[in-house]
């Protein structure tokens, strides 16, 4: 596994660029009808990149440890503050973070936002042949390392969404310790706090036991019971009928006042889901890209993320762990049902830098509420990274 080799500073402009309250367009509109909005301080940025054709951002592939991964790459104008790297997760894209890119780089960061293994255009490499440990945290982290490397970013702020926040978490801690000359800094929304490879009643100290998914849903976390039916080879295969990839998406991409999916089963959950109207953070465009790029590989590899619980346990158990020494700020989700703010008390103990916020939304805050999600990072970013103009990064 890499480490990150000391940053090499770039000189940022002197003062610290005002925080921002954006006033987001309607998510429901078409993107011609996504025009620019400006935040405060006279901070202006255009409204969410276009999957396709979008001047700001790059679509770039690199070989990373012999597989091929698609990211987004974006550059500011002027001095490089830093570098964001954006983990997406589950059913995602590098498009989740499509009202973020604009801001992040009129902040004058560069963003990096790959799809993650299995996702999108990125390889989804097949089990078998292939061994689930493809897909296991500590892999994964290692493709990340080595894709920094190859792109010479020696340090990054770190983004994590869904429980690919404990990738995020997994880079921070094996990759910031000052033997391997690196710093991290991260941020994330909607974690989850009981992660899949078990940290008992605290998150995030050393790893106790295993506990199988069924009997964690049987005793500490019931609101995971859909994961046993993401890790039942039945959901992948009714996925590749006509037509269910999509209605599949319609259903996993919903927001508080949508109609509900039934995501609480053990089985059969693509038949549970059904086929509901599309929620209303995603346009019908957005809907056709996710459906484009989730039809490329199917559900093969994003559902393979599930199955490397035991995996992920074996190689954390006997890492020593003396709590995250980086600043963090977390971005709860009021409703996110799999993941209540409860469930987020106990991260303070191992994150002593933490900063915490709480959004009104459900899972998919990033998408259901960008400009109070832009206003957090904001904060947080001349309050942390910035340090009142001078980059800390």
């Amino acid at each position: 596994m890499h480490g990150i080799v000391p940053y090499l500073n770039t000189a940022p402009p002197s003062g610290s660029l005002a925080s921002v309250s954006a006033e987001v367009p309607n998510i429901g509109m078409t993107y011609s009808e996504r025009g620019k909005w400006r935040g405060g301080g006279g901070v202006s940025f255009c409204g969410a990149i276009h999957p396709y054709d979008d001047p700001r951002v790059t679509h770039k592939f690199q070989v990373v440890n012999g597989k091929n991964y698609h990211y987004v790459h974006g550059a500011p104008t002027g001095n490089v503050r830093g570098t964001f790297l954006c983990l997406h997760g589950f059913p995602d894209l590098w498009y989740g973070y499509r009202f973020i890119i604009p801001f992040i780089l009129e902040r004058g960061f560069r963003v990096i936002v790959p799809d993650m293994l299995g996702f999108g255009q990125t390889d989804a490499p097949r089990v078998p042949p292939a061994d689930i440990s493809a897909y296991s945290m500590k892999n994964v982290a290692a493709d990340m390392i080595e894709l920094l490397k190859l792109l010479n970013v020696p340090k990054v702020i770190l983004f994590g969404h869904d429980w690919y926040y404990l990738l995020y978490l997994f880079l921070a801690y094996r990759h910031s310790s000052t033997n391997l000359s690196a710093k991290l800094q991260g941020l994330s929304d909607s974690v989850e706090d009981i992660p899949l490879q078990q940290r008992d009643s605290i998150p995030y100290c050393q790893l106790r036991e295993y506990i199988p998914i069924r009997e964690l849903v049987a005793t500490k976390v019931p609101s995971f019971k859909y994961q046993i039916a993401f890790q039942d080879p039945q959901t992948e295969k009714d996925t590749e009928a006509p037509g269910k990839v999509r209605q599949f998406l319609k259903g996993l991409h919903r927001a508080p006042g949508d109609e509900a999916a039934n995501l609480m089963v053990e089985k059969d959950i693509v038949e549970s889901v059904g086929d509901l109207k599309r929620g209303r953070f995603m346009t019908e465009e957005d809907l056709d890209y996710y459906t484009k790029e989730y039809e490329r590989n199917g559900f093969h590899g994003p559902l393979n993320w599930y199955k490397t619980r035991k995996v992920n346990y074996e190689d954390e158990k006997d890492l020593p762990f003396e709590g995250f020494k980086v600043p963090c700020l977390f971005l709860g989700a009021k409703y996110d049902i799999a993941t209540p703010p409860s469930m987020a008390e106990s991260q303070k103990h191992s994150i002593p830098h933490l900063t915490a916020r709480l959004m009104d939304t459900g899972h998919w805050a990033l998408l259901e509420d960008p400009e109070t999600a832009i206003g957090h990072v904001s904060e947080w970013i001349d309050a942390v990274v910035l340090g009142g103009g001078e980059s800390n990064i």
